[in-house]
């Protein structure tokens, strides 16, 4: 499998303040993309596209069929909610696991003896992915041997470097199965964790950025006295992404969350945390704060630093050869979502999704695969799958078991209802809300999970058509409640009181759903949208294109407050 490594304008003080209290005051990652997001046609058709070429073609080498099958596996959740279980890639990438595992350490085709960490990092994720019950004895044999490889300071590497060389590229496999090992909940070792995290940050050039791969301390030296590999975007994306997984993992820094009128929680401030020793029952812990007891404090300013390079050097290609662009896209998206989370945005250059969906559009071909540049033939399903993963933000739906009518295994759920994976790997149904107080007591709880949030958004139908009957001051109040919700900072709760408001049908909602057209998500602003549409009965009157961008959500705007105020002359808009 190939996969290896591969000015800003001046701020004013009253700007830099403005956006650490937009940072200190969000509950919800604000969404990067502007123009582009996954549910997005174009992108949606690009990703299922690229699933069916490697559908019909797939790669025979064991680690580039376990990717591809990861990347089926992500789509399939992304858009048909499911896991593919029954994919013949996904079934043959399993039995090959399986098998392979099966084989003494010494045997050739062994995944024990691979010489590449990754693929049995890449193995034990798409294992946890796709039944973590049924392979939970592979999944813990691969745990493991994850373990018995690392490197006495922390690092990880090949095989055949053992004890020596710490390789940036293979850390961010070995990362992301830890990650997501344990939250299918299994046991594993947080010290190894620990000391993966210090690694990085220990091993952080001056610059803000890692060398591909390092031993002693320093970069290893070609033949001809200089290092093999120099600073580079793709490997830069992959130790900044592993940096701030591990950091989410570990609980070191906390996420980004709406905080009491900005006070301060315990009497410090959120960015203080306190290490409190972790009991554990099983495989997964449960606790608030610090796992284990690091150094935060360089981590924080390891992260600082790499936040910082890439404001310097961000561009959406890498500088090396044309396939490792993929490799570089895979790695950016990862660290823009754990960046997400921990500051609630990524600040530096909010349009990247856009940008690699537009690089991408340029490298399809008419079998829906990817251009893999002047590299071999057999590169294409690795930048193919790496391509998915990319668009279907695969991120965001890793860890997330499929929510609708499947589970593992193909058995059903009822309607109305979402499963949830259980801290001990367990699959649970968890009952759809049952009426309006349902969801605003759930909505009055600020620490409530998106999971739960994203539940009520699935199925609150049936509550919104329970309360139109509902009449007298109890009404007016819960009215109140959910036009407020258009200007929480949590997506998800945007989202439940858009939806809301435009099923009620009510024109005293116009003006909170007026100010809904100028969210920064365009989902919402779509929501309203249509929403004033039903109000008005003016279902073509006020169009917007398909594709619609800011611009055109302000012009729409612009000509539904008119007509607001054309009937209500003495309507009252929201600021």
């Amino acid at each position: 499998m190939m996969i290896c490594q591969n000015s800003r304008p001046q701020i004013t003080f009253v700007a830099l303040l403005l956006s650490f209290l937009v940072g200190l005051a969000s509950h919800q990652p604000l969404l990067a993309q502007i123009e582009f997001e996954p549910e997005h046609p174009q992108v949606r058709k690009m990703a299922l596209d690229a699933v069916a070429y490697l559908s019909a073609d797939p790669p025979g080498e064991t680690g580039q069929l376990i990717l591809a099958a990861l990347a089926i596996t992500e789509c399939t959740k992304r858009y048909e909610n499911m896991v593919p279980v029954d994919h013949p890639v996904v079934v043959a990438a399993i039995d090959r696991i399986v098998a392979n595992l099966n084989l003494d350490r010494q045997d050739a085709g062994s995944m024990l003896k691979e010489n590449a960490t990754y693929i049995p990092a890449l193995a034990c994720i798409l294992l946890c992915d796709v039944n973590d019950e049924r392979y939970k004895d592979q999944i813990a044999t691969l745990l493991r041997e994850l373990e018995r490889r690392q490197n006495s300071d922390g690092g990880f590497g090949y095989l055949g470097d053992r004890g020596t060389v710490g390789d940036t590229s293979q850390m961010q496999y070995i990362g992301l199965a830890m990650y997501v090992a344990h939250h299918h909940g299994f046991k594993v070792d947080l010290n190894g964790c620990k000391q993966a995290v210090e690694w990085l940050a220990n091993t952080l050039r001056p610059e803000g950025s890692w060398w591909y791969q390092i031993k002693g301390g320093q970069p290893i030296i070609g033949p001809s006295g200089n290092p093999k590999s120099k600073l580079t975007l793709s490997i830069h994306a992959a130790g900044a992404g592993t940096l701030y997984l591990l950091a989410d993992f570990l609980q070191l820094t906390p996420r980004s969350k709406r905080g009491v009128s900005g006070k301060m929680k315990n009497g410090l401030p959120p960015s203080v945390s306190i290490y409190v020793k972790p009991t554990q029952e099983g495989g997964a812990i449960s606790k608030k704060g610090p796992l284990v007891n690091a150094d935060t404090g360089k981590i924080q300013s390891a992260k600082r630093s790499v936040n910082q390079y890439f404001g310097k050097y961000f561009n959406i290609k890498t500088d090396q050869r044309e396939m490792w662009n993929y490799y570089y896209l895979y790695a950016l998206e990862r660290y823009a979502y754990f960046r997400e989370r921990a500051d609630g945005e990524f600040k530096e250059h909010p349009t990247w999704y856009d940008q690699g969906v537009y690089y991408l559009m340029d490298k399809r071909f008419g079998d829906g695969g990817f251009k893999a540049g002047s590299m071999s033939p057999s590169s294409r399903p690795v930048a193919t799958s790496f391509a998915i993963l990319f668009l279907v933000r695969s991120s965001e739906v890793l860890v997330l078991p499929s929510n609708a009518s499947r589970a593992n295994g193909n058995q059903g759920f009822a309607e109305n209802v979402r499963i949830k994976q259980s801290e001990k790997g367990t699959v649970q149904a968890l009952e759809g809300v049952q009426g309006i107080e349902n969801v605003m007591q759930m909505l009055q709880n600020d620490e409530i999970e998106d999971d739960r949030l994203e539940l009520i958004v699935q199925s609150m139908g049936p509550a919104i058509a329970g309360f139109s009957k509902a009449e007298g001051k109890s009404r007016n109040e819960k009215m109140a409640f959910m036009r407020g919700l258009v200007t929480e900072k949590n997506y998800f709760r945007r989202l439940i009181g858009i939806k809301f408001l435009a099923r009620e049908q009510d024109m005293d909602n116009v003006p909170a759903m007026l100010y809904a057209l100028g969210d920064p998500d365009l989902r919402i602003c779509r929501e309203a949208h249509d929403g004033l549409r039903l109000i008005s009965r003016k279902l073509n009157s006020i169009k917007v294109p398909e594709k619609a961008n800011k611009t055109d959500y302000e012009t729409a705007k612009k000509q539904w407050t008119e007509w607001f105020l054309k009937i209500r002359p003495g309507g009252e808009l929201l600021d």
